[in-house]
């Protein structure tokens, strides 16, 4: 503002002040126009130094600044994170002990009679599971470095994997796997990868709990994209890809909830039946494996979730 003021008076007052001072001849005010316009664009050329300095040290400042904040609330969201995280894990092992102890102790009561004994153990065995599968997500969803990557057919992962879907749906699901005869070829972990086939169908069995159909579809395919978008993924992209998608027909996710599917320890399962960590688990690892996880669902249509793998070169084509 000083500067403008400053540069107003002059350009106004410079006249007057040639006419005022200046009495030689025609020479002389052409020299005064001269110094007069020298001067002016000095003064020009330093008021524009001064103001471009003092607007990148400002934009400096604040970056600066930005920097800090963001620095900040990254530390407030793993401590965060770390929280719920404790909590998580003390509330599933601490329902996880009490069904180990309460088998024991009724089984001590009842004096270990064999009748009740197949029963009781079983429950241990269950709970057991459950603290493994606890462990076992955890340590997917924490890992970082890449181990076990092999080139493997996804065919026959998924073919293999049917049986131990099939325990972990109901009856009254139908499970469709729909599969190529040639083979689809991708760099992976297998373990991750039936990891994250499991998380998906226990989502999928829990979402059509109340759904008069119930079906579930599981396809490997590969295919060509050009110049893919994805919300999920900052770039686009084009070349082959291995496909596995599993669809079901469940309640589907409400769109205000779409957006926050893979964030760590969201859930809307009730309290002790979810820990938040399945489908975070999955996008986690399809990072590691340098490919992608895309989400479509309508409430009261249901859900589908692509799996997307960098195909290998010799992935046979759809």
């Amino acid at each position: 503002m000083t500067y403008t003021f400053l540069a107003s008076v002059w350009i106004i007052s410079s006249d007057w002040i040639l006419a005022s001072l200046v009495t030689g001849g025609e020479d002389t005010k052409v020299a005064f126009q001269n110094a007069k316009g020298a001067f002016f664009a000095s003064v020009t050329g330093l008021g524009l130094y001064a103001a471009i300095a003092w607007a990148l040290a400002r934009q400096q400042r604040l970056e600066q600044e930005k920097k800090r904040v963001e620095e900040m609330l990254h530390v407030s969201q793993r401590l965060e994170a770390l929280g719920s995280l404790a909590a998580t894990v003390v509330h599933d092992f601490n329902n996880i002990i009490m069904v180990i102890r309460s088998m024991t102790e009724l089984a001590r009561m009842e004096d270990y009679a064999p009748a009740k004994m197949g029963e009781r153990i079983h429950m241990i065995e269950k709970a057991a599971a459950n603290a493994q599968q606890v462990v076992r997500q955890l340590t997917l969803f924490l890992r970082q470095e890449r181990t076990g990557f092999a080139e493997i057919d996804l065919v026959a992962v998924v073919r293999d994997f049917v049986p131990m879907l099939n325990q972990v749906v109901t009856r009254s699901v139908t499970l469709a796997p729909r599969l190529p005869a040639s083979p689809v070829l991708a760099q992976c972990d297998r373990m991750q990868v039936e990891q994250v086939l499991l998380n998906l169908t226990i989502n999928a069995r829990d979402a059509m709990a109340q759904c008069p159909v119930k079906a579930l579809t599981v396809v490997v395919e590969s295919v060509l994209l050009q110049e893919h978008r994805s919300l999920y993924r900052p770039e686009k992209v084009s070349g082959r890809f291995a496909r596995i998608t599993v669809s079901d027909t469940g309640c589907g996710i409400p769109v205000e909830n779409l957006a926050r599917v893979f964030e760590p320890f969201f859930t809307t399962k009730p309290v002790g039946q979810g820990t938040g960590l399945g489908l975070a688990t999955a996008f986690r690892v399809m990072q590691q494996h340098g490919g992608w996880i895309e989400v479509q669902s309508r409430p009261g249509s249901g859900t589908r979730f692509d799996l997307y793998f960098p195909g290998s070169p010799a992935a046979a084509k759809p």
